[in-house]
C-alpha cells in the first residue's frame, strides 16, 4: 500500500508520524540508481548521479519505522494545526521508502493561483512543494540508501552527519602541531575553515592507517608535487589555507602526473576503482 506520512515535531523523544495521503504514488524512482557510487566525502557527484550506502539496516541511524512491515492503519491523520510542525515527509511505495526534508521556508503560508477546472486565488494557503525525486531513497530489497546531498538528509537520519564530520578545534590544533608540520606565526587552528577541517578529519584517519614506512613514502610523494616541503628540516611549512589544502590533498594521494604531456595535476574528486 502506498502511503505518505509526515514526521511532526512534538518535543517527545519518540518520533511521531501522521498520515497525509493513502493509495497515492508521490515520488518517482530515478532510473540511474544502478550506477550510484559508494559514499565518500572525497567523491564529487557528476550531474544526475547518486551516492549510496549499502547494508543500511546495520547502521545506527537506521530509522525504527523502516525496520518492520509498514501498515498505514497504525497512524492518525495529520491535523491542520500540525502543519508548521512537519519535520520531513516519508512516502512508502511498495518496497521503497522515500524521504524529503522539509525546510521552514517550505512551511510558510503562500498566496497561490490554482489552475484546475477553474482558476482560483488562494490566500495564505498551506502548501508543501514536493520534489520529483526524494532527498533519500531506501530500497528494502537491496538494503541500500540512495541520496545526493548528505547535509539534506542529516536532519532525517540523526548521526549520519558523522560521515562528513569536521575536525574539532582540539583535533585541528593537534594536527597542526604534528611533528611534520611547521606553521607560520600568523597561521593557527583559528584560521582553518570548514572545507579543510573536513579534510583534516579524513587525513587523520588516513594517517592512522599508515605504517611509519608508508608515512615516509607519502611525505616524499607530496614533496614531488608541492613547494611547501622543507627538506632541511623534513617538515611541511604551512602559512595559509591553500598550503594546508595541498598537504591534505597529498595525504589522500590526490596528486598525479599525466601519461601524455607529463603534466602534474591534483584530483578534485576521487573514486576508488578497486583492483581492476
Amino acid at each position: 500500500m502506498n502511503c505518505l506520512l509526515a514526521k511532526v515535531k512534538t518535543g517527545l523523544r519518540a518520533p511521531t508520524f501522521r498520515k497525509v495521503l493513502s493509495n497515492r504514488e508521490i515520488y518517482k524512482l530515478p532510473e540511474n540508481l544502478s550506477v550510484a557510487v559508494n559514499y565518500n566525502p572525497s567523491t564529487l557527484l557528476e550531474e544526475d548521479e547518486w551516492y549510496k550506502i549499502e547494508n543500511f539496516s546495520e547502521m545506527t541511524y537506521f530509522l525504527e519505522i523502516m525496520k518492520s512491515d509498514f501498515s498505514s492503519v497504525n497512524y492518525d491523520i495529520l491535523d491542520r494545526t500540525e502543519f508548521q510542525k512537519i519535520d520531513y515527509l516519508c512516502s512508502f511505495q511498495e518496497n521503497v521508502c522515500h524521504f524529503q526534508n522539509i525546510s521552514k521556508s517550505n512551511l510558510q503560508p503562500k498566496n497561490m493561483l490554482h489552475f484546475g477546472d477553474d482558476y482560483k486565488f488562494v490566500e495564505d494557503g498551506l502548501v508543501i512543494n514536493i520534489n520529483k525525486y526524494a532527498d533519500a531513497i531506501y530500497i528494502q530489497d537491496e538494503d541500500t540508501l540512495y541520496f545526493i546531498s548528505l547535509s539534506k538528509i542529516a536532519p532525517i537520519f540523526k548521526g549520519i552527519g558523522e560521515l562528513y564530520r569536521e575536525a574539532t578545534d582540539e583535533e585541528t590544533q593537534k594536527f597542526l602541531s604534528s611533528e611534520f608540520i611547521c606553521c607560520s606565526d600568523t597561521f593557527d587552528s583559528s584560521h582553518v575553515k570548514t572545507p579543510n577541517r573536513k579534510r583534516i578529519a579524513m587525513a587523520m584517519d588516513t594517517l592512522n592507517s599508515y605504517s611509519e614506512s608508508d608515512k615516509k613514502k607519502i611525505f616524499k610523494y607530496i614533496a614531488k608535487y608541492s613547494n611547501i616541503y622543507d627538506s632541511a628540516h623534513n617538515m611541511f611549512n604551512i602559512g595559509n589555507e591553500e598550503e594546508l589544502k595541498h598537504l591534505l590533498w597529498g595525504i589522500e594521494q590526490r596528486f598525479y602526473t599525466t601519461v601524455v604531456g607529463n603534466e602534474k595535476r591534483a584530483a578534485n574528486s576521487i573514486i576508488s576503482l578497486g583492483s581492476i
